[in-house]
């Protein structure tokens, strides 16, 4: 039974299509979950290109989605909120003069564009802040002339993790509007662990070389680059105990990977996976040993929650809300983002003592069940828009 009857209108800068099931799959299980409690309408913003349609509607199974393609540039951030802003209200004025909620997600441009159309038709917004967001984007941008007023529409913020609604706080010190911490979660009946290998131990790594040209990291940001400088140090160990990395992510089937796993003594000791879908990741989860995640700036990754679920040891540095996924030393360790030898050690010793993964796999899956289960979502989120 819904809490209360609303119509939220979710407003995205990505979300899975035919061609790409994958693609922020995040939002479409997030829309899902709160379609429980609310009429949902989801707003896919999305550059356009000659042949293209503007405007097109998809009835999923749940809620409606709504797939707004404008012409602007791909490297301008500002003609994009402009765009959106202006002509966008213009095409859905319609909808946006009758739903009560406007949900952005993504503070660094959806956000923007959800507070210019909340000024122009009344409707109160939640902003629903990811990581680079608060971490990267709008430090450099918040004071330019276009981003200054945006904060003025938002009448709730939704933060992904704890760390991130610190990293808000310090932003926007003076804002009065509720600050919840209201994680994702993760379908804990869907992600649990399937037949652990125990002969071996497999580690993986699904952050990919994607190369945010618009993040400090580059490449890097997901740490993938520092995760092959790590394994190389420990090849040998690697092979001696047994011990396996399974390489995959958005664009980690590149030339650079591809020479790497060349360059290496014992190749056996890294399998490329590619860039998997959602089924095939769960898969992979399940019977994983161990997740690494070595990233540079985080919000609160999908893949960490779900390794959660499925039961795995987690590997990672103390950046975003990393931290809350770990209990250090009880299912895994944390690393401060400098202290590569740190994080090469702690590999090693999970690699060297594999007793300790079976104890593991209870534990981690507890956590995911008692803090991250996605049945929270929609009820927090409602406990928000109440209190707005």
């Amino acid at each position: 039974m819904k809490d209360v009857s609303l119509h939220i209108l979710l407003l995205v800068g990505g979300y899975p299509t035919n061609e790409n099931l994958a693609r922020c799959v995040f939002n479409q299980r997030g829309a899902k979950e709160l379609s429980k409690h609310h009429k949902v309408t989801v707003v896919f913003l999305r550059a356009w290109r000659p042949g293209l349609k503007i405007l097109q509607r998809f009835d999923e199974s749940t809620h409606e989605v709504i797939q707004l393609r404008l012409p602007f540039l791909p490297s301008s951030n500002k003609m994009k909120v402009k765009v959106f802003s202006k002509i966008g209200a213009v095409i859905l004025r319609n909808l946006l003069k009758k739903i009560d909620i406007i949900h952005s997600i993504g503070a660094n441009s959806m956000s923007l564009i959800g507070s210019n159309w909340t000024a122009k038709f009344g409707n109160k917004h939640v902003a629903q802040i990811i990581g680079s967001d608060v971490n990267s984007v709008l430090p450099v941008i918040m004071n330019q002339n276009y981003v200054k007023p945006w904060i003025n529409n938002v009448h709730g913020i939704s933060a992904n993790s704890e760390a991130l609604k610190l990293a808000f706080s310090k932003l926007y010190p003076n804002f009065e509007a509720p600050v919840e911490v209201i994680y994702r979660g993760v379908d804990t009946s869907r992600f649990k662990p399937s037949s652990k290998n125990k002969e071996k131990v497999d580690i993986l790594f699904l952050g990919g070389l994607p190369d945010y040209k618009d993040l400090p990291f580059g490449r890097d940001t997901k740490g993938g680059l520092t995760l092959m400088k790590i394994w190389s140090s420990i090849e040998d160990k690697a092979f001696r105990s047994k011990a396996r990395l399974l390489f995959g992510g958005p664009e980690s089937d590149i030339k650079e990977v591809h020479d790497w796993v060349g360059s290496l003594k014992y190749k056996e000791t890294v399998k490329l996976i590619g860039h998997l879908n959602p089924e095939e990741a769960k898969s992979c989860l399940a019977k994983s040993n161990v997740v690494i995640l070595p990233s540079k700036e985080e919000g609160m990754p999908n893949v960490g929650v779900e390794a959660l679920a499925s039961g795995c040891a987690i590997i990672a540095t103390d950046v975003g809300g990393l931290p809350e996924l770990i209990d250090q030393g009880r299912n895994g360790y944390i690393y401060k983002l400098e202290d590569i030898d740190g994080m090469t050690k702690g590999l090693i010793d999970i690699i060297q003592n594999r007793d300790n993964l079976a104890n593991i796999v209870d534990y981690s899956r507890n956590k995911a069940i008692s803090l991250f289960d996605k049945s929270q979502y929609g009820y927090k989120l409602t406990e928000l828009y109440k209190s707005l």
